[in-house]
């Protein structure tokens, strides 16, 4: 990614970087000889990943709609028409094309894209934040483990395209967002005991915001 300074180039490097935790904790744990079922596989209790998919749903509707209602950004109506184009339906309204292209990417985009955050969760909350937590108090685990997250992006912040043209302000926005939202991921995975509702959050998070929100 870095040689290509694109995180595409040809191959979906991202899903593989991506995979890099996960596969580190399941290394780790043969390693080890511990039981790859202390990475917290179940399912649990059902109001978890329910609260995983409406908290990113609530954050970024809230942050959109201010940011547009405010001025500081605007709408960008052609979307609404490569929408439409999207799904092969036709010309039809936008408001029509917008919203059938944000049930499907809240629905199958967010099931799909699980199995792409399913690695980074691996590695960070059912390895790294459970053994944490062992050792440390709840805010040290949540900071501590999303420094470590927020650093794992910084090479390709800086040294390919995952920065979206913003430089080091991208940089600092990135270290703000995944500090803060550490603290809900380790929460959730603490107080569930599994690590599917963070893998849900990260999920719903990452395709709403980069495939409707930001578009």
């Amino acid at each position: 990614m870095i040689k290509s300074a694109h995180s595409g180039a040809g191959a979906d490097y991202v899903t593989e970087l991506m995979w890099c935790p996960g596969s580190a904790a399941l290394l780790t744990c043969r390693f080890l000889r511990r039981d790859v079922g202390s990475l917290g596989w179940k399912w649990g209790e059902t109001r978890y990943p329910v609260m995983s998919y409406l908290i990113p749903l609530g954050y970024s509707i809230v942050t959109y709609s201010v940011v547009w209602m405010t001025g500081l950004g605007g709408i960008k109506y052609q979307s609404a028409g490569a929408f439409s184009k999207f799904l092969g339906l036709g010309p039809m309204p936008r408001w029509v094309g917008m919203s059938l292209y944000f049930v499907l990417i809240a629905t199958l985009g967010v099931v799909l894209n699980c199995a792409i955050t399913l690695g980074e969760e691996i590695g960070w909350r059912g390895f790294l934040v459970p053994e944490l937590a062992t050792r440390t108090g709840f805010t040290a685990t949540a900071v501590i483990s999303g420094c470590i997250w927020a650093l794992w992006h910084y090479p390709i912040i800086l040294f390919a395209d995952y920065n979206a043209g913003t430089g080091w302000y991208g940089l600092t926005a990135v270290t703000m967002n995944m500090v803060g939202l550490s603290f809900v991921l380790t929460w959730i995975r603490l107080k569930s005991e599994t690590l599917w509702p963070a893998v849900l959050l990260h999920a719903t998070s990452n395709r709403l915001i980069r495939h409707f929100f930001d578009p």
